[in-house]
């Protein structure tokens, strides 16, 4: 028994720094392995339920962005990049947009979107309570992002999210480049106590970047062969930009995995007939 608890330890910190090394650190016993695919199996599906979160989260600021685009040119000069989405407890999504000052934040525009992600519309300005410790995330990932990144040059979308904790999250992942370029490769995630004082955890993954050129008709395969199971960037990547592309293969050490609905299905690389890459 105490050998299956230190087990699952090392598993543990093992899955949360997406490592892929435990199978080299110590031999393990069929259950034991069990035990390790299960916990592996749980943490992947995690990161599609997060990622399909995500997902929603940017068609919210997507569609409300253009909205904001038609509003006066004084209203869009005030605001800062400290713009935010959330779901509240009728499944309703608002995206806030305005300006972040020694401390404050001032809402200027206010979107609802309704829990089917169909109907967008422009309504009251609020402020909740929560507002400055967002827009305080927000600047503060910036600044973090800034000494992380390995390209700002880049363009980079964020979000952000409040756990049960009220502990707050913030992804930077990159968006559409120019020439309609999809990045991947890289991943920065920091997350903040409730007073924002302090990164409770981070997670920096610097690249080797690669990119695919938007293209309805392709199947493309995503390449990480480093890790035993798709990392959250990877995942990610395959909800995210499944529109724009025919089918999104991601390619792990030993396995081909596909999203398919809530899911991933995963089939061995040594039973396919053809070698996974782009052409």
């Amino acid at each position: 028994m105490k050998r299956i608890f230190f087990i699952l330890s090392i598993i543990f910190i093992a899955l949360m720094s997406n490592s892929c090394s435990h199978k080299e650190s110590i031999k393990m016993t069929p259950e034991e392995q069990r035990i390790m695919d299960k916990l592996r199996l749980s943490k992947t599906n995690e990161y599609v339920a997060l990622s399909y979160y995500l997902a929603q989260y940017d068609r919210v600021a997507w569609v409300s962005s253009d909205l904001v685009m038609q509003e006066p040119k004084d209203i869009i000069s005030k605001m800062g990049r400290e713009w935010f989405c959330f779901e509240d407890s009728l499944n309703r999504w608002h995206a806030i947009y305005g300006n972040y000052s020694f401390g404050s934040y001032t809402p200027l525009l206010h979107y609802v979107m309704d829990s089917v992600l169909t109907d967008l519309k422009k309504t009251d300005i609020v402020k909740e309570s929560f507002f400055n410790d967002y827009a305080e995330v927000i600047k503060r990932g910036y600044e973090e992002l800034e000494k992380d990144s390995v390209n700002m040059n880049m363009r980079y979308n964020h979000f952000i999210k409040m756990d049960s904790l009220k502990n707050i999250s913030i992804w930077f992942f990159p968006g559409i480049q120019q020439e309609n370029k999809a990045v991947y490769g890289c991943e920065y995630y920091y997350k903040f106590d409730p007073k924002v004082e302090t990164i409770l955890e981070k997670n920096i993954v610097k690249g080797p970047l690669m990119y695919n050129v938007l293209d309805e008709t392709k199947k493309i395969y995503l390449h990480y062969e480093k890790y035993e199971t798709p990392p959250l960037q990877a995942i990610f990547y395959a909800v995210y930009f499944k529109k724009y592309f025919a089918e999104i293969n991601i390619v792990t050490k030993d396995m081909l995995c596909t999203i398919i609905g809530n899911f991933i299905v995963s089939v061995p690389l040594s039973e396919l007939k053809d070698k996974p890459i782009n052409k």
